[in-house]
């Protein structure tokens, strides 16, 4: 069909990707992915070994939280 040569090159193959891409984006109002890391720190150890160890990467600016796991 004549719709048919709008895709006839791989360029206006991409070009159209890229339209539709930014079509559907738009309208979800999708943007940029925002990504989120997790530091996780294991071993074995005392309550108070562990607690230390929190307070040293907190003391180097990351946010972080200490969960108690029971072996």
């Amino acid at each position: 069909s004549a719709d048919a040569l709008d895709f006839d090159t791989d360029e206006k193959l991409k070009k159209w990707a890229k339209v539709l891409a930014t079509a559907i984006a738009g309208m979800y109002k999708a943007s940029e992915p925002i990504y989120q890391y997790s530091i996780v720190i294991e071993g074995q150890g005392t309550k108070a070994q562990a607690e230390a160890q929190l307070a040293a990467v907190r003391a180097a600016g990351y946010p972080a939280v200490l969960k108690y796991n029971s072996v």
